[in-house]
């Protein structure tokens, strides 16, 4: 049956109509390209200036939805990069122009911030020009949408498409049930406040309970083949984006404020010189110093550092003295050598470590020897310790009177001869109480003081790991070899300053 002069134009028309949209697809066909396009329905009031850092971040989330990351996607970067926009908002409506069934699940610490993006994305979908990417020729020159909205679940947190495909917005401490996902989306997870602001120990419990929900709940949530995107700024050396960090399968997007070639994740495709500032029209020379006034803050919001550069409580640059000499040689040259121990409880995969040191006192001079650093069960430890004994014959063994120290002081105290067995008693200690932080001051002052002398990498490999854990105190992720060191630190320093402390402080063994 031949058509009419009416039908004929109408068919040509939606041929045309449909000729248009295949090409305005393949030209949105990188989520760079649909970015750009779609900017102004997520940013109504704030025009769009590209950066190369948004390029980056495109690339990476593409290659991360097509399944070619072999584990998690870890994106560091300051804040007012556009960071939320690219992951949580466009980046998720892109890919569901190709892959409609894909599930997202979308995790941040606020709840204003889940209800903000999930907003953003429903705008960008509901939006015109998305929906006249989705109608295609279903016959006769028709068009039609496909797929919509489905009508069995769309609430603002919670809205899923007639192909199977879902995004679910919840914060942090929400429960999950019968949620699966191809992308679980960490946005955010931490509050700044809660980790930076609070006791160390108070902030590493948080961090610990953010890992375990990873691990245990928001990871269980994934489908076969299903991956994390994880977005934020470091806070803390046991953040969840340092957790993932260190493991070999993540890939990294680390981009700090002021490029630094020497970063722990310089990123290689960073076109920056020293120094030179990210989207330098985002920052002011009075934003930077605004940021700079808060060293803490600076590092972990804005050069993606766990501390600063320079240290934490105690710097880096204080430990100008390196030793090539024989360790042993140093020590029959010493007026005392002493092992000082930090014991744990368990030697279980997240429990504390034990840590055990060597030093050599002569004079002024205090010279770090050995080290061991290792989670251990106590006969372990005691085989440990007991072989350092050994080994250096020390004038002493100071050891917490807390954990497996407790049980090893019980157990072998009558064990060695010539050698004191010491507990360490906080409360009962001048000078000293329960915080980490007053303790690490005697130690803070014999590294200012120029007093302290470590072994050369070339000596002794490990020395790099002993001192990033003191520089990076108290935001590292664990401070047994602080406490360790620091306790002696406050022995030596009151036994030169007040001889009588260290017997109402320090009470011996086996003297």
């Amino acid at each position: 049956m031949s058509l009419s002069r009416p039908q004929l134009l109408q068919a040509a028309a939606a041929a045309i109509e449909l000729k248009r949209r295949k090409a305005q697809r393949a030209q949105l066909g990188s989520l760079e390209a649909f970015v750009k396009a779609f900017w102004e329905v997520v940013e109504t009031k704030r025009k769009l200036v590209w950066g190369w850092h948004m390029t980056l971040i495109c690339q990476e989330l593409e290659r991360s939805y097509r399944g070619e990351l072999p584990g998690a996607l870890v994106i560091n970067i300051p804040p007012r990069h556009s960071k939320s926009s690219l992951v949580s908002v466009l980046g998720p409506a892109w890919w569901w122009l190709q892959h409609p069934e894909t599930q997202f699940l979308a995790i941040t610490k606020a709840d204003k911030n889940a209800k903000r993006d999930a907003r953003l994305m429903r705008r960008v979908v509901g939006s015109e020009p998305y929906q006249q990417l989705l109608r295609r020729q279903v016959g006769d020159g028709q068009l039609a949408e496909v797929w919509s909205w489905s009508p069995d679940q769309n609430e603002l947190k919670y809205f899923a498409t007639t192909a199977g495909g879902h995004r679910i917005s919840i914060t942090t401490g929400t429960t999950i049930i019968g949620a699966g996902a191809d992308i679980l989306i960490l946005d955010d997870i931490h509050d700044s406040e809660e980790v930076s602001g609070a006791t160390p120990a108070r902030a590493l419990a948080v961090l610990e309970e953010a890992e375990r929900c990873y691990n245990e709940d928001w990871c269980s949530r994934l489908n076969p083949g299903g991956t994390a995107q994880l977005i934020g700024q470091r806070l803390h050396a046991r953040d969840l984006a340092g957790i993932l960090l260190a493991k070999p399968d993540t890939t990294a997007l680390v981009l700090p404020l002021e490029y630094e070639a020497e970063h722990p994740q310089c990123h290689p495709q960073d076109p920056r010189q020293e120094g030179e500032v990210l989207a330098r029209d985002r920052f002011s020379d009075k934003d930077l110093a605004r940021l700079k006034a808060t060293p803490q803050m600076y590092a972990g919001q804005a050069q993606q550092r766990p501390a600063p550069k320079s240290g934490g409580q105690i710097k880096r640059e204080w430990f100008k003295k390196r030793y090539t000499e024989d360790p042993a040689v140093l020590a029959s040259q010493a007026d005392e050598v002493w092992i000082t121990v930090d014991a744990a409880k368990k030697a279980s995969a997240h429990a504390d470590f034990h840590s055990a040191q060597v030093w050599a006192r002569i004079k002024a001079r205090r010279i770090l020897l050995a080290r061991r650093h290792a989670r251990l069960t106590y006969p372990q430890f005691e085989s440990l310790l007991d072989g350092l004994i050994g080994t250096w014959k020390p004038t002493g063994v100071l050891i917490e009177d807390t954990a497996n120290g407790t049980t090893y002081l019980q157990c072998r105290a009558n064990a060695f001869k010539g050698t004191i067995l010491v507990p360490f008693l906080p409360n009962e200690t001048p000078g000293s109480d329960k915080s980490k932080g007053a303790r690490a001051i005697y130690l803070e002052r014999a590294a200012e003081g120029d007093q302290l002398e470590l072994p050369d990498p070339r000596v002794a490999p490990w020395v790099e790991e002993w001192l990033y854990e003191i520089t990076t105190f108290p935001f590292s992720a664990h401070d047994d070899d602080v406490d360790a060191a620091s306790q002696l630190m406050l022995r030596w320093t009151l036994q030169a300053n007040r001889p009588k402390a260290i017997t109402s402080g320090f009470k011996t063994l086996n003297e």
